[in-house]
Formats: structure tokens, C-alpha cells, sequence
């Protein structure tokens, strides 16, 4: 399973874009992960 991290800055409206880039990835089988050494993907 290919894993993703996401690093936000700024304000409400970019973590919630954040949030729906997550899911997004998350339904098309990415695995989130808390490092992001550990990612293949880095948001």
C-alpha cells in the first residue's frame, strides 16, 4: 500500500483542501502517515 503525508500551512480553507486531498488519496488505496520519511507521496 502506497502511503502520503501532508504538511498544511496557513489558514482553515488550506487544511480543509488538505483534509479532502487526504481522503481523496485515501479512498484510492494511500495509507496516511504521521512522517514523512516513512511516505512515498509528499504533500
Amino acid at each position: 500500500m502506497p502511503k502520503f503525508f501532508i504538511k498544511t500551512y496557513g489558514c482553515q480553507m488550506n487544511e480543509r483542501d488538505s483534509e479532502q486531498v487526504a481522503h481523496s488519496l485515501i479512498a484510492r488505496g494511500y495509507e496516511r502517515v504521521s512522517c514523512e520519511t516513512e511516505a512515498d507521496v509528499v504533500l
